[in-house]
């Protein structure tokens, strides 16, 4: 009787503690719940590893940690009138670490397991659109165009940085230097340390592209570095719970409909200057040698294209209606 009491034991204390056991595997976290609340703090989130949890009244929800990479597009109207398209591969991950921020109702809750993909990738679009438009009223269409590594970092401090470069310069501050980690985890962090720097706090939008084209090594070393920063989570971070690794601009280009609107604004600008030699050179032909006005347009024509070969009749005489302005033309000269 004593040993079926003791297996009994030894069996009931196994099955409390397989399932008081959560193992998580790796490049992936668990959010704890315990009565399907979500518990709050930093011991809520079970990281890679075995992990002992309350039996019976747990669940867990498992996040991936692997990268994710999305395509994002956005457009933006310079001050020029032009209207800009932006396109990148945005790339990000879940991260375990960003909870709630106090007297939000899931205070101390992680963020990501409340958003989904598709509210991430709209939110991104539209703060980056929102800000990166602000800039474009300050420049001209070929400042975009020419700057492309500066609009990159704008765009990287935007997702990344919890306090952009643009806004910790001070040109009295040090290079940052990577060696020395100690001083990035201070709250005022500043850089600069060229002597040459043409900048001064405050930068303001109408400087913003000047001064990421010349501050571009330096930012470098800031984005390399950013997770050793203060408080390096960025708006985009904190309200999504994710961690942004990187934004790879691809194409700065004008949108389709503004192609389409420049390539038949050219075409038409074309035909305009074709028009008017075809009438310089048939009243230059016509001056010269004693022809109608339709012969000497299609005289014209020959020269500009050699490759016609015409045999024309004209259903309005042998003038024909461009023959018909020439004659006018030269008949007013002539009077």
């Amino acid at each position: 009787m004593e040993i079926i009491i003791i297996i009994g034991v030894i069996v009931i204390t196994m099955i409390v503690f397989l399932n008081a056991l959560v193992i998580v595997p790796e490049y992936t976290f668990y959010v704890w719940s315990v009565l399907r609340s979500r518990v709050r703090g930093p011991k809520g989130i079970l990281r890679e590893g075995p992990h002992i949890v309350c039996p019976f009244i747990s669940s867990t929800e498992k996040v991936s940690l692997e990268l994710v990479k999305k395509d994002i597009k956005f457009s933006f109207t310079t001050k020029d009138g032009f209207n800009m398209s932006v396109e990148g591969v945005f790339q990000y991950r879940p991260d375990p670490d960003v909870l709630h921020l106090k007297g939000h109702p899931d205070e101390g809750r992680n963020v990501f397991v409340t958003v989904s993909e598709e509210v991430i990738l709209a939110g991104v679009i539209e703060a980056v659109e929102a800000r990166i438009g602000g800039i474009g009223g300050n420049h001209p269409h070929t400042v975009f165009i020419e700057s492309r590594p500066a609009l990159g970092d704008i765009i990287n401090a935007i997702l990344r940085l919890a306090r952009p470069p643009h806004i910790m310069h001070k040109k009295s501050a040090d290079v940052p230097n990577i060696k020395n980690t100690n001083s990035w985890g201070e709250k005022d962090w500043y850089f600069c340390g060229n002597p040459s720097c043409p900048f001064d706090k405050p930068i303001n939008a109408n400087q913003l592209i000047e001064f990421y084209n010349f501050h571009w090594p330096e930012i470098r070393v800031i984005k390399a570095n950013e997770k050793e920063l203060y408080d390096s989570h960025s708006d985009i971070e904190q309200r999504y719970g994710i961690d942004v690794e990187t934004f790879d601009l691809g194409n700065v280009n004008f949108t389709s409909e503004t192609q389409a609107a420049l390539e038949e604004e050219k075409q038409a600008e074309a035909r305009a200057k074709a028009a008017n030699k075809r009438i310089e050179i048939a009243k230059k032909f016509r001056t010269e040698v004693e022809v109608s006005p339709q012969t000497a347009v299609d005289q014209a024509d020959l020269l500009l294209d050699p490759a016609i070969k015409k045999n024309i009749v004209s259903i309005q005489g042998e003038a024909g209606i461009l023959g018909g302005i020439i004659s006018a033309f030269t008949k007013k000269g002539g009077e």
